[in-house]
């Protein structure tokens, strides 16, 4: 995925449960809260469906799909301890997941930020000897999606430049390719039609056979025969092996 977070602190969804006997509160004498979700940075922009699950003692767990581009949502929850708010969100590729735990006091008000990063994912299979990355749901092959060198909007004009030998995520659910043709590409999701080129052409890692993306501290590793690199999400130069 192209960096499409923004930063500072921006709503997420919109929605007010009123509906009656969507929680169950087991005295009256315990009250409501107000919970208002927010999100740590902005989802990206292929995120195609995102589902808020409320949780937590002595109350009915209740689970509702939001309108993707929503801004905002203000919840009203029984108080009590162990509020759990679950975000997900789902991309093409992958689900990123926020979560965050509170104690509400009754008629409190209280902002609860959600940071969502990778979750889950698709089976992504970089398949080299057919030149192309296939995504999958399951071992039964159900969902079947194939990308070849015409899909990815990069200007090749064969399959042999389009060797795909690994791939990883990173925190934002984008999928890093190590084309042992030449480089490294990245996409969005698996229906990215205008990859970019992490790593192209002259100084390029030509020979490519491994990528790995430590998501913690925000940097790739790429493996051209014995030797290591390691370089910064953000930044196009390798550091020494």
């Amino acid at each position: 995925m192209k960096s499409k977070q923004a930063g500072g602190v921006v709503a997420v969804l919109l929605l007010i449960l009123g509906l009656a006997g969507c929680y169950y509160t087991p005295s009256s004498a315990i009250g409501s809260a107000r919970a208002s979700l927010v999100l740590a940075k902005q989802l990206p922009a292929n995120v195609a469906s995102i589902v808020l699950v409320v949780s937590g003692p002595g109350m009915k767990t209740v689970a509702g799909e939001y309108a993707v581009g929503t801004s905002s949502v203000t919840l009203e929850v029984p108080a009590g301890v162990g509020r759990t708010f679950t975000l997900l969100a789902n991309t093409p590729s992958v689900t990123l997941k926020g979560e965050a735990t509170v104690d509400l006091q009754p008629g409190e008000t209280r902002e609860v930020v959600l940071n969502p990063t990778l979750f889950d994912s698709q089976i992504i299979i970089p398949d080299y000897r057919n030149y192309r990355l296939v995504q999958i749901s399951d071992m039964a092959g159900t969902g079947w999606k194939a990308v070849q060198f015409s899909n990815l909007g990069l200007g090749m004009t064969g399959n042999t430049q389009f060797v795909p030998y690994d791939v990883d995520f990173d925190a934002q659910g984008r999928i890093y390719i190590a084309n042992r043709y030449d480089g490294i590409v990245r996409l969005d999701s698996i229906d990215d039609t205008s990859a970019e080129w992490f790593f192209k052409g002259a100084g390029a890692p030509i020979g490519t056979v491994a990528v790995a993306v430590d998501r913690a501290t925000n940097y790739l590793y790429y493996s051209i025969g014995s030797l290591l690199y390691r370089v910064v999400l953000n930044r196009s130069e390798p550091l020494s092996p």
